[in-house]
């Protein structure tokens, strides 16, 4: 039977992202690293929001902070809770900002790159400040009853930043241009592009019916459960990056210029 022209370059595609995988295993500790310091900024806003802490109530906030923000601003919550909302935010765009900085960098050297460029922590936090603001915008438009809008929306949204962290931080791009690069990636790459987008949302859908759902159905939860889902978020987002920098820098080929 014959074979279409798409179907080496997919397989090729997904060889290298399983070889990303694998020779970068070592990255996945900083990666799990990476949400648990996330969970450590929410933690403040947390304790602010509720007369009472509960480890449910700090895990469903977690789960879902742009949702828990948006129900904060529509139950009138005070100024100051607004604002440490908006703080915590803001730290974990500049967090991820630094780590993921070292994260994408050291991806092939096999070692960790703790010498990121300050221009590029820069404007991978104000990519990720603006991606945290569409992530509420998206939360609003699905708790609308426009559920169905959601998921192409997300699409439209992803395509100028699916790869523009790693156009910042491994070909030394400005925010705009990492968003340039990361539509003509996109362009270059549809298929795959689509494939892990979609990939990624089933991922994620699976992990929240096993470790997210519980947390609304429930009025306890055992500390495990916690660490289980901050590890699956922190191992399927390594997964993502091993998949999106395998398309971004295809073997030989590197995403045009902007």
């Amino acid at each position: 039977m014959a074979r279409s022209p798409g179907v080496p370059a997919s397989a090729a595609w997904l060889r290298r992202a399983g070889r990303l995988f694998v020779d970068n295993q070592r990255l996945l500790v900083l990666s799990c690293a990476i949400r648990l310091v996330e969970a450590a900024l929410v933690l403040p806003l947390s304790v602010l929001a509720r007369p009472t802490l509960r480890l449910f109530d700090y895990a469903r906030d977690l789960a879902d902070l742009p949702h828990r923000t948006l129900e904060l601003h529509r139950a009138g919550a005070a100024v100051s809770t607004l604002a440490v909302a908006a703080f915590v935010l803001l730290a974990i765009a500049l967090a991820d900002a630094v780590l993921r900085a070292v994260l994408i960098a050291s991806f092939g050297k096999g070692r960790l790159d703790l010498r990121p460029t300050v221009a590029a922590v820069a404007w991978l936090a104000a990519l990720y400040g603006v991606v945290s603001a569409v992530d509420i915008g998206l939360a609003a438009l699905w708790d609308s009853g426009a559920a169905a809008l959601a998921l192409p929306a997300a699409l439209v949204v992803s395509i100028p930043t699916f790869y523009a962290d790693y156009a910042i931080v491994r070909d030394g791009r400005t925010a705009l241009q990492g968003v340039v690069a990361s539509v003509a990636t996109s362009r270059r790459a549809p298929r795959a592009t689509l494939f892990t987008f979609v990939a990624l949302f089933a991922l994620f859908q699976v992990e929240g019916a096993i470790f997210v759902q519980p947390l609304f159905d429930s009025t306890a939860i055992f500390p495990g459960f916690l660490v289980g889902l901050l590890l699956a978020d922190g191992v399927l987002r390594f997964a993502g990056d091993c998949a999106l920098l395998a398309i971004y820098e295809p073997a030989g080929a590197r995403a045009p210029a902007p």
